[in-house]
């Protein structure tokens, strides 16, 4: 017997029309060769330029599973008259004996943040990315020696919903 799930993703497009992030926006199932309406919340996504729809499709036969990847063309934007704002602020501390940046934002928290997301993008093809609980409200991590410049981002998580990033350039 064939089941048959779809799971719909909303996908943030690069610059260069890479996929730099993804997130579930709703389930459903369809049949082949027909068209299928499903309803999806966009409340918990934040504002972006650059969105595009994606779907990933699960078929099961018996013990087998199947999937496939479609990417409409074409991007969208979307304005969330409620997302959440940007932290307030981070205390940046690069080290360049050691090649580390230590970021610190406990005393700019609001309180009402559930997590954090902390990324460091150095030009290399790595970038760092880390979620922490609530009570961890600094963090240190390496980049690459060669970097001319590195960009630290923070943005907090309360439920479901991903505040804006707060973004920090660093020419180095």
């Amino acid at each position: 017997m064939e089941e048959k799930e779809d799971i719909i993703f909303v996908a943030i497009i690069g610059q260069e029309g890479e996929i730099t992030g993804v997130r579930e926006i709703g389930k459903g199932n369809s049949e082949l060769d027909k068209i299928t309406q499903e309803k999806c919340y966009l409340g918990n996504l934040n504002s972006h330029d650059n969105y595009s729809l994606m779907i990933e499709v699960f078929k099961y036969y018996d013990v087998i599973e199947e999937n496939e990847v479609s990417i409409a063309e074409g991007t969208f934007a979307y304005v969330n008259e409620n997302e959440l704002v940007a932290p307030r602020e981070m205390d940046i501390i690069i080290d360049l004996s050691n090649h580390s940046v230590s970021a610190k934002w406990g005393k700019y928290a609001r309180q009402n943040e559930e997590g954090w997301i902390f990324a460091v993008k150095d030009g290399s093809l790595d970038d760092f990315y880390v979620e922490l609980s609530k009570n961890e409200t600094a963090y240190t991590v390496f980049f690459n020696p060669n970097a001319t410049e590195i960009i630290v981002e923070l943005s907090y998580r309360i439920g479901d919903r991903v505040s804006s990033v707060l973004s920090k350039k660093i020419k180095i």
